[in-house]
């Protein structure tokens, strides 16, 4: 069950941070600076979460059951929640096509699994 929701969040916060930084680049004119600003503000917080999930779940999964591991990634997985929640909710979906928007929402439903799971692990 780990390793399996660890595998479908890795793969689908990998390619929406993609999705997002091309999205981003298309939606200002193919200016780099406000697409980096973007970046900076929503895709970071994604790839800071990818990297630690992915790291306990595949390479140290005993540290699930450490209390400060458990909190400092429930506090991780809460805050990138709330942003890309956020960054959802300020889109503007008539610029962006149906695969882009299905794919936020897929993200978005990933995340709420991925911190539905932290907060049901149990500490020792």
């Amino acid at each position: 069950m780990k390793n399996s929701l660890g595998g479908i969040f890795v793969g689908i916060t990998s390619i929406t941070v993609l999705v997002m930084l091309v999205s981003s680049f298309d939606l200002f004119q193919s200016k780099y600076f406000p697409a980096f600003i973007l970046a900076q503000k929503f895709a970071l917080p994604l790839m800071i979460s990818l990297m630690g999930v992915g790291y306990v779940i595949f390479f140290e999964p005993e540290r699930l059951h450490h209390r400060g591991t458990l909190i400092s990634l429930r506090t991780i997985l809460i805050v990138t929640t709330l942003l890309f929640g956020y960054f959802f909710a300020t889109l503007n979906f008539s610029l962006l096509s149906g695969g882009t928007i299905g794919i936020y929402i897929l993200q978005l439903l990933t995340l709420l699994t991925v911190t539905v799971f932290f907060f049901l692990q149990r500490k020792k």
